[in-house]
């Protein structure tokens, strides 16, 4: 009795015993139609004969023809002869080794060329100094090394050494099923099909299932029911994944660990059980998640955030108006407490995840040291916590360069926030200045304390100034084939867009191209940030993007001052071009989009994600720089548009800082200027030319006047 995956084993190691390399395809497809017939595994499944086993499991009513012609690949398959079945178990798991690859090799009608290729893949173990039973019979691997070798490592030629890969190829690929066969979701049965049908019955979760695959084809493979599935069964897939992918084992493990926690979310009967994160180092690991918080210090955060965040309590003027006028509109206010008060200290989304982030540090270090929560906020801003913390900072960002391990914006980040929480909650004022001098102690843009004229000391900070990085990027578009390029992009980006949309409806790739072309356009028109990009809104109460009366004409985008970084509001008229795209976006392509993501369908913003929420900016920069690096070979994130609007502007006259001011929304010319200090420099060095040149002539001139 032979079991089916034998049988599919056959296939891939005998290729010659078919008429043809789709001939052995097609016997392959054969057997998936019986097991997907009888609903087992084809480990299960075992016969002494195969044509008649798939004559009575397998109708012929549905397509005759093909049903004939699978008999008679089935029958060639019959005729192979019989393997070891423990090397045929290896090679149906994918785990076969150089060792199955010459007993493979040995098997096949090939006359003298069989020693050769034995020949060959013996001098390859021998060269790596190790048995061919140690050594993974994976082309992709085997290809690798075979790179990283050369003739003379062999001792031979470089003619002789094609032949000699061609040959080691040859016999690797006997054994290495991913090379021609490639598993299928339909050739899944009982719980796995049921859960996959589950998960791509809905389009957002495509790419979930994708990154789980290639573990629910490992754990079908080995007969593994999904709620088998544990640590130690990722930790033996992982192990089987180095045999394949030793550069992104890692990165594919704990993709798809991150994949089966959004399904237990998404879809309904997903296995329960909880799989450990994956990292790199102990250091990686932070230890405690907000979610794994108690209710109770919940409850402490949602309080800061309720108080102090932008979004829940904007100040608007109309808060301070009475709803009815009576005689004496004042008659209700009290002595000394004004009706409305502005409380300064109001933070962004962006900034309270960012502080959530360090809280959440500062409990786990001061859990570790007292074992018990906090009661308040602020009792995270002892020093012995934030000691903790900033040593934890250090070993995850450990740097070569000593300057950069003593100081970084992360550390003085962490201790600016303590400071906001100890302010937030009263504490004395000592405890406040002790926090400030560990503060300054870590802040790289730091430098001292300076005496001014009036007697008053204060704290001396570098001036901003624009990044290393993006001052590199940003000298890419003194090349003007980048500046065209960029300039025609998002037409490009259009076009192509349209072509895919003509060929194939609601191409995935197609809608992205054309969210990459609107980002562009909106961004020449409001060169604004990432975080504002990613949550514009075109519908609800107060859409951030109103259009004209009229089908042609120019819109407005209005950010509110709780929006933006420097709380004032920000009005900017939109183009034609750009008004013209973004109807087509909301009729044509933005539906379609919103039924992949499972937004829902009242979702405001003009790029959604799933239920009520937008496209992180970060996922919405990196799609930005990936597709202008392959579609027009230039590197350009979101940020960098602001930069390269200041760059474009200032080259053609230096002095309109303040238009970039304007355009940039920076509160102060003084920011401007810090960023472009460059500018600044070639201001001055122009106008120096230029004196230079005046001082020139008329020194000339008093010359040839003396002269005459």
């Amino acid at each position: 009795m032979t079991q089916l995956s034998h049988y599919h084993a056959r296939s891939l190691i005998f290729p010659s015993a078919f008429p043809s390399a789709d001939s052995a395809r097609r016997a392959r497809c054969a057997l998936r139609r019986i097991y997907e017939t009888l609903e087992q595994s084809p480990e299960t499944i075992a016969t002494e004969d195969i044509v008649a086993l798939y004559e009575e499991a397998v109708p012929i009513e549905k397509r005759p023809a093909k049903w004939r012609d699978d008999l008679i690949v089935l029958r060639h398959l019959e005729a192979t002869p019989v393997p070891p079945s423990d090397m045929a178990e290896r090679v149906w798991l994918g785990t076969a080794h150089l060792g199955d690859a010459i007993a493979a090799s040995e098997l096949q009608p090939w006359g003298s060329e069989v020693q050769k290729v034995v020949g060959a893949i013996k001098r390859l173990a021998r060269l790596q100094d190790k048995a061919p039973e140690h050594i993974p019979a994976v082309e992709t691997t085997i290809q690798n090394t075979l790179t990283a070798h050369s003739g003379a490592d062999f001792g031979i030629s470089i003619a002789s050494y094609r032949n000699l890969r061609s040959r080691i190829l040859r016999g690797v690929r006997l054994v290495d099923p991913s090379h021609r066969s490639r598993f299928s979701f339909r050739s899944l049965q009982g719980p796995w099909r049921q859960l996959t049908d589950k998960a791509r019955a809905q389009e957002y979760l495509r790419g979930d299932f994708a990154k789980l695959w290639a573990l629910i084809t490992y754990c079908w493979q080995h007969d593994i029911a999904p709620d088998a599935v544990d640590d130690e069964v990722v930790s033996d897939w992982r192990a089987h994944l180095e045999t394949q992918l030793t550069d992104t084992a890692f990165e594919t493990a704990r993709a798809a660990i991150y994949s089966w926690e959004r399904m237990q979310r998404e879809v309904a009967g997903w296995p329960s059980q909880t799989l450990s994160r994956l990292y790199r180092s102990p250091e990686e690991r932070r230890g405690l998640f907000y979610k794994d918080l108690p209710e109770a210090l919940r409850d402490i955060w949602e309080a800061y955030v309720n108080a102090l965040s932008r979004e829940l309590a904007p100040v608007r003027a109309s808060d301070c108006v009475p709803d009815t006028l009576e005689d004496d509109p004042f008659a209700d206010l009290e002595d000394g407490s004004p009706e409305c008060e502005v409380d300064p200290l109001r933070y962004a989304s962006t900034t309270l995840r960012r502080q959530r982030s360090a809280w959440v540090r500062c409990v786990a270090a001061y859990q570790e040291l007292h074992g018990s929560d906090p009661d308040r906020l602020s009792d995270v801003t002892e020093r012995a916590v934030l000691s903790e913390v900033v040593r934890n900072i250090e070993v995850q960002n450990a740097s070569g360069d000593p300057a950069l391990h003593q100081k970084s914006i992360t550390r003085k980040n962490a201790l600016q926030d303590a400071i906001d929480w100890a302010q937030y909650d009263g504490r004395e004022r000592s405890h406040i200045q002790y926090l400030e001098k560990m503060r300054d102690r870590v802040d790289p843009s730091f430098k001292g304390f300076e005496r001014k004229s009036n007697g008053k000391t204060v704290r001396k900070y570098a001036h901003k100034e624009m990044g290393r990085r993006h001052r590199e990027r940003l000298r890419q578009f003194n090349n003007p084939v980048h500046l065209v390029n960029w300039y025609r992009l998002p037409d490009e980006l259009v076009a192509k867009s349209r072509k895919r949309l003509h060929r194939t409806a609601n191409d995935p790739h197609a809608i992205n191209l054309a969210l990459i072309a609107l980002v562009h356009r909106i961004l020449r028109c409001a060169p604004i940030r990432a975080a504002n990009v990613a949550a514009l809104t075109v519908a609800g109460p107060n859409p951030q993007i109103t259009f004209p009366r009229f089908t042609r004409g120019k819109g407005y985008l209005n950010l509110e001052a709780w929006q933006v970084k420097n709380d004032r509001d920000h009005t900017v008229e939109l183009d034609e071009p750009t008004m013209a795209l973004l109807r087509w976006w909301l009729e044509e392509l933005r539906p379609g989009l919103m039924k992949r993501v499972g937004a829902h369908p009242e979702n405001p913003h003009l790029f959604p994600a799933g239920g009520m929420a937008h496209r992180t900016s970060t996922h919405l920069s990196c799609l930005f720089t990936k597709t202008n690096r392959s579609e027009a070979d230039f590197v350009l994130n979101i940020h960098l548009c602001r930069h390269l609007t200041a760059k474009l502007i200032l080259d053609i006259d230096p002095s309109k800082m303040s238009l970039v001011q304007h355009l940039l929304g920076h509160r102060k010319l003084s920011t401007t200027e810090a960023y472009y200090a460059e500018v600044n420099a070639i201001i001055a060095q122009r106008e120096w030319q230029r004196i230079l040149t005046l001082a020139m002539n008329q020194a000339t001139l008093m010359i040839k006047r003396k002269t005459k």
